[in-house]
Formats: structure tokens, sequence, C-alpha cells
């Protein structure tokens, strides 16, 4: 198993939580083409967990490089042969806002519409809308 990092010294503490056969690969800029080509040199399954979180409030600094990444992880996959499945999970906000002891059952079919329409909202420094964007974005 193999996890990118912007920093492998960084996460050291992860080698020995994860196990023997757990490596670090550094990815320094997750938005380029090249960024995930070592990663998954010889790799048979990609399981994309994560994504690079930018806190702005304008949406095209955040969801555009977020979609860069996965494109360039997806085109890497596809040029290595070993490669053989590839997940890519998302979080719940991208399908609800969470609400206080309210309970949830995430089935494929709902969407986060509130954080959708952060994109109409003005590009003033408004926390709100950062942290909508960042739900959309997960």
């Amino acid at each position: 198993m193999c996890g990118t990092v912007r920093n492998v010294f960084n996460h050291q503490r992860t080698l020995s939580h994860y196990g023997p056969t757990f490596s670090l690969v550094e990815a320094l800029d997750l938005n380029t083409s090249l960024a995930f080509t070592e990663a998954v040199k010889g790799i048979n399954s990609i399981a994309h967990i994560a994504a690079d979180l930018v806190w702005d409030i304008d949406p095209r600094k955040t969801i555009v490089p977020a979609v860069k990444g996965v494109i360039g992880l997806l085109e890497a996959a596809a040029k290595e042969q070993s490669v053989q499945s590839f997940v890519y999970t998302s979080s719940q906000a991208a399908c609800i806002t969470l609400e206080p002891g309210k309970e949830y059952h995430i089935t494929k079919d709902p969407w986060n519409e509130p954080s959708k329409a952060t994109w109409d909202l003005p590009l003033e420094g408004v926390i709100p809308r950062m942290l909508l964007n960042y739900m959309w974005l997960n």
C-alpha cells in the first residue's frame, strides 16, 4: 500500500500505523499531471480518499484544483498497466449539510444543493461561503 503526501518527513508516523507493507511517495503539487506518476508505478488498485484542501471564497480556487488533481491521478492510473481498479470516494458533505442532532441515511440520490448554491454568492471574504465550498468539494 502506498500513500501520497506533500512531505514524506512530516508523515513518518503513518508508516508504523499502517504496517510494513505501507510506503509513502512525495507528490509536491497534486494538481499537475505528473504528480502521481511515481506513486502509481507497480500499483494494482487505487483508492482516492482525500483532496487538496484550499480555503478560499472563490470556488474556482477550491473546486477547479481538486478536479485537476483527480484528473491527474486518473491519467496516471490509465498509463500504468498494473492498475486494475480505481475507487473514488467523497464525503457526506457532497450529499448533505450536517445538522446537529439529526440522523441521516445517505444514499446515492441526495446532493448538497445549498453548497452548490455558493457559486452564485459574491466573492467577498465571507466565511460561510468558504465552508460551503469546502463541503461541496469533499
